[in-house]
């Protein structure tokens, strides 16, 4: 049976209070700063349609209860149906998202505000659900550290801000997994399996990779069984009913068709349908068009603070002798394993998002380390809480740009990871008050994200292959990071792509994932500018056109800028 806790008393009601106001309100305020980002273009106006219309059309590789729920404050507002919008009728969710969110009749900063609600609330239910699962594990203690590491997780809070599926993945499986326990140890089991049920079919009708965890929980509940000999086996049969029937009720029911787990099925056939065929993943330098088996724990080992690597570090410690383990800790590390075996046969290697999951659940482990805890460990635990919350702070409000200091934060986060680790469009709302407070500065801009940043009012031209090469004097690029480590930036020519890091360093930063450069070739052309030799960057552009045309002959950017390079000036 799980251990004895006493009831939550006033003193630490008032802590967890008190730490879920410290999650909420970093999301909640930070929230506002962020523009639209990757999916949000596609799940919020999807999750609209749904709801006015009744017909799930749009965006089906991915089910629908995170879009739903988002979408349901915005029935309050005076919006234009969905078939007022020429995207609709083509069924084309991508041109239907954007002109539904900038051409509709509210600002598309109230209705994304308002969108991103019910994902924060999302996001508190999981760090809620990790301190109540951490305090049946290891006590009072155990819990509210466990609480203290989640709220202060950097990656929990940025993407609890998003209307994407990765959170609600994440925070239906905790309380899963958490009832799960509960039933397989106590004596009024078919309650807690019920609530297990219905905490998974949430799990599955919010992200089809919850489907990955179904034989989880009958692997779980029979390493839980007495031993030696003996085993009751029709409790279990019983939950196991029980678990499995309502998550598919459940599940079903919220996902397309009620109750045809075909159309759930066709919709799980589709969840690569965005994928891009020319994406190369990036891991510390290095491209694969493959991805990387160890991607996802090379990637945590650079965004999780300092603190939270210390504490993991001093939990393998104690538990390096085999009888360390507890069985009851097989409940999260499973999960974790399974997130990074998905992980390592995947070749989507676009974010830490896709394995979230596996943050709680092992903060729910490390509460093991305050369970008992003495007085100098309590001391060093709320020094390496105390710290941590330093840490984040240092890099507040970029949440999704988080990289710990040993890497040197997030200014030199992309030489590590790229994509959604670091830049999914979150500040082109930044971007528009840069540009607006310089009027007279000339601009070359080279926005990622999943909108046009003319859609913000930003007007300016791309980058061209020249300047890739040799850049002018006296524009002002702005260049988002995910571009400066793309392996190419052209399907014509593969290969061809900025290597500005490896030369020069920005001068500035918008937000966390926008670079700043400025360059000037005479000596009278004005500070905040990186100087260069022109002589010598004309001679390494002449170089590098020669290199492109040798792999791709006769490429035509290439064959018309070393044609004006070789001739009398620029």
């Amino acid at each position: 049976m799980p251990r004895p806790t006493a009831a939550v008393g006033r003193k630490e009601a008032l802590c967890v209070l008190a730490l879920a106001l410290t999650f909420f309100f970093q999301a909640l305020l930070s929230m506002r700063l962020e523009s639209l980002t990757g999916d949000e273009v596609t799940h919020l106006p999807a999750g609209y349609s749904y709801l006015v219309t009744g017909a799930f059309e749009l965006n089906r590789q991915h089910p629908p209860l995170l879009k739903l729920l988002a979408a349901a404050p915005l029935l309050a507002l005076p919006l234009r149906p969905p078939s007022t919008f020429e995207a609709w009728h083509r069924r084309a969710e991508w041109d239907f998202g954007r002109a539904f969110l900038f051409e509709n009749t509210v600002p598309v900063e109230t209705l994304v505000y308002w969108g991103r609600i019910a994902p924060i609330a999302v996001g508190l239910l999981l760090v809620l659900s990790a301190w109540r699962w951490s305090r049946d594990l290891w006590g009072p203690r155990g819990g509210l550290f466990t609480l203290a590491l989640c709220a202060l997780a950097p990656d929990l809070i940025a993407h609890a801000r998003y209307v994407t599926t990765d959170v609600a993945l994440a925070a239906f499986l905790v309380p899963a997994l958490w009832c799960a326990w509960r039933a397989a140890r106590s004596t009024s089991g078919d309650r807690w399996a019920a609530a297990a049920g219905v905490s998974l079919g949430l799990a599955l009708a919010a992200k089809y990779l919850a489907l990955v965890f179904l034989p989880l929980f009958a692997f779980l509940w029979w390493i839980e069984r007495p031993a030696p000999v003996r085993w009751n086996w029709r409790p279990a049969l019983r939950h196991g009913a029980l678990l499995y029937g309502i998550a598919f009720a459940v599940a079903t029911t919220l996902t397309f068709t009620p109750l045809d787990p075909r159309s759930y099925a066709a919709g799980a056939g589709q969840v690569f349908a965005d994928r891009n065929p020319w994406f190369e993943a990036f891991l510390y330098g290095r491209y694969s068009s493959t991805g990387f088996r160890l991607y996802y724990p090379a990637a945590l080992l650079v965004k999780l603070p300092l603190g939270v690597l210390a504490l993991a570090a001093l939990w393998l410690m104690e538990h390096r002798r085999a009888a360390a383990w507890r069985r009851a800790e097989l409940w999260a590390l499973a999960p974790i394993g399974a997130y990074f075996a998905i992980g390592s046969i995947s070749s989507h290697n676009i974010g830490i998002r896709h394995v979230l999951g596996v943050e709680p659940l092992g903060l729910v482990l490390l509460g093991a380390l305050a369970a008992g805890a003495g007085r100098w460990r309590a001391r060093w635990l709320a020094a390496a809480v105390v710290a941590i919350a330093l840490e984040v702070a240092w890099v507040s409000p970029h949440y999704l740009s988080f990289f710990h200091a040993a890497v040197g934060g997030p200014r030199r986060g992309i030489e590590y990871l790229d994509d959604s680790n670091i830049d999914w469009g979150q500040d082109a709302y930044r971007l528009r008050r840069y540009v607006e407070a310089r009027p007279g500065a000339r601009f070359k801009i080279h926005y990622f994200g999943p909108v046009p940043m003319e859609r913000y009012g930003i007007w300016a031209p791309e980058p061209n292959f020249d300047d890739l090469f040799l850049p002018l004097e006296g524009v002002t690029y702005v260049v988002s990071a995910h571009y400066l480590k793309r392996s190419s930036l052209s399907n014509d020519c593969f290969g061809v792509r900025y290597r500005w890091l490896e030369r020069y360093r920005p001068v500035e930063w918008i937000g966390g994932s926008l670079c700043v450069f400025r360059f000037r070739y005479r000596a009278s052309s004005g500070g905040g500018a990186l100087r260069l030799d022109w002589d010598r960057e004309r001679a390494r552009a002449r170089a590098e056109y020669r290199a492109i045309l040798r792999r791709c002959p006769g490429w035509p950017p290439a064959r018309r800028g070393l044609a004006r390079l070789e001739g009398p000036g620029r």
